[in-house]
C-alpha cells in the first residue's frame, strides 16, 4: 500500500530539495527552532506480526514512515514524506492535525527483517532527520503437541452427572503424504469413559499460525488396521458415535458451536505452542428413531487447556504415522441427528 500525499506545503517541498542544508540556510522563520521529529515505538513483535507505533512531536505538520525489505542504500526526507520510494513495501504520509500519532500493523514472515524510515516536517517547511531502525520477527511457534486437561464450567440443565469435571485431552501431529500437516484431538470428552480411556470423536484440524489457532471443522478420522490413521467421510458435527441408554433407544451425538451446530471447534495456542483455550461443543442425547434431540448431555463453554508434562518424551501419542491416501467410510453404527 503507498499513498503519496500531495498537500506538502510549498515551503516544505523547497525546504525538502535541500535536506542536508543547515537550519539558518532554510529561512529566518527556522532558525534557531527545534527540528521535529516522527519517533517508531514497536507494540508488538512475534512471529508474524511487527506492530508499531508512528508519533510526531508538537511542532510536526506532517510525518511519515517507509518500510523496506532490504536496507536501502540511499533515501532522504522527500522520499518518505512524498511515498516517492519504488522499493518501499508500504508508506504512508499523515498529517499531524489528524492525529498526532498512527498505529501499524504488519504481516510479516517468521525471521524476517525490515527495515522502517520516519521523519516529519513543520509548516514552515523545517525537517527532522530521518529515524531509522530495524526489527526482525520471532522463529515461527512450534505447536505444542502431548497431554492436556479441559476444564470448563458445569453445566445447568444437562444429563451429565460429573459435569464441569476436567478431562484429559491429547493433541497429536498428523502427517500427510503431500507434507502437510493436520493436529487431531483424542478425548475422553466429559468423562463419558473411564480414565484413561479416548472416546469419538477424533477430530482433525488445521493451524493458522498468524492466529495461531487451530480449527476443527468436524472432519475426523479413527486408526486403520495397518496401522495409519484414516478420514471418516462423514461430519462429526451433528453425528451420533454411541447408544445413551442400555434399552438402545437414545443416541449421544457430537455438536460444534453455533445455533445449527456446526461452527468449527476453535483452539487457540499462546506464544510458547501451547493449547490455552476451545471453544463450544456438546454432546446431545438424542432419540434413536427419529434423531430428535431430547437433551444436552454436557457442552464445553470457554474450555480452559493446560498442558501435562509427560514424563517420557517418546510418547507414541504425539506423532501419528502418515495418514493413509483414501477416506475411509462410516462405521455402520453412525446415525445423523438434528440439532
Amino acid at each position: 500500500m503507498k499513498k503519496i500525499l500531495y498537500t506538502i506545503f510549498a515551503l516544505g517541498i523547497a525546504a525538502l530539495s535541500s535536506s542536508c542544508q543547515k537550519d539558518e540556510v532554510l529561512g529566518a522563520q527556522n532558525q534557531g527552532k527545534p527540528r521535529p521529529t516522527a519517533e517508531v515505538t514497536v507494540t508488538t513483535l512475534d512471529d508474524y506480526h511487527v506492530n508499531f507505533t508512528v508519533t510526531a512531536s508538537e511542532n510536526a505538520s506532517q510525518y511519515a514512515y517507509a518500510i523496506f525489505a532490504e536496507e536501502p542504500v540511499d533515501i532522504d526526507q522527500y522520499d518518505v514524506l512524498t511515498g516517492n520510494i519504488t522499493t518501499a513495501l508500504q508508506t504512508e504520509v499523515f498529517n499531524s492535525s489528524d492525529a498526532p500519532s498512527r498505529d501499524i500493523a504488519l504481516l510479516v514472515n517468521p525471521e524476517t527483517t525490515i527495515y522502517i524510515y520516519s521523519c516529519a516536517i513543520t509548516s514552515t517547511g523545517l525537517l527532522s532527520e530521518v529515524a531509522y531502525q530495524s526489527v526482525t520477527t520471532l522463529p515461527e511457534v512450534e505447536i505444542q503437541t502431548g497431554s492436556y486437561t479441559v476444564s470448563y464450567a458445569a453445566g445447568e440443565d444437562v444429563a451429565n452427572p460429573m459435569t464441569g469435571e476436567p478431562f484429559g485431552f491429547t493433541l497429536s501431529g498428523l502427517q500427510y503424504s503431500d507434507g502437510s500437516v493436520a493436529y487431531v484431538i483424542m478425548a475422553n470428552w466429559f468423562n463419558i469413559a473411564p480414565a484413561g480411556y479416548t472416546i469419538d470423536p477424533m477430530l482433525v484440524g488445521t493451524a493458522d499460525p498468524v492466529t495461531r489457532t487451530i480449527t476443527f471443522d468436524g472432519t475426523f478420522g479413527g486408526f486403520t488396521e495397518d496401522g495409519g490413521f484414516g478420514i471418516y467421510q462423514d461430519n462429526a458435527f451433528g453425528t451420533a458415535f454411541m447408544y445413551y441408554d442400555e434399552a438402545n433407544t437414545q443416541l449421544l451425538a457430537f455438536w460444534g458451536g453455533g445455533d445449527s451446530g456446526t461452527d468449527p471447534v476453535v483452539v487457540e495456542y499462546d506464544e510458547n505452542g501451547a493449547l490455552t483455550t476451545i471453544t463450544y461443543c456438546d454432546y446431545t442425547i438424542h432419540d434413536a428413531m427419529t434423531g430428535a434431540s431430547i437433551q444436552v448431555f454436557d457442552a464445553l463453554t470457554d474450555g480452559a487447556l493446560t498442558y501435562v508434562p509427560q514424563e517420557s518424551s517418546s510418547s507414541s501419542t504425539s506423532v501419528l504415522s502418515v495418514c493413509t491416501e483414501s477416506s475411509v467410510s462410516a462405521l455402520p453404527a453412525l446415525s445423523a441427528c438434528t440439532k
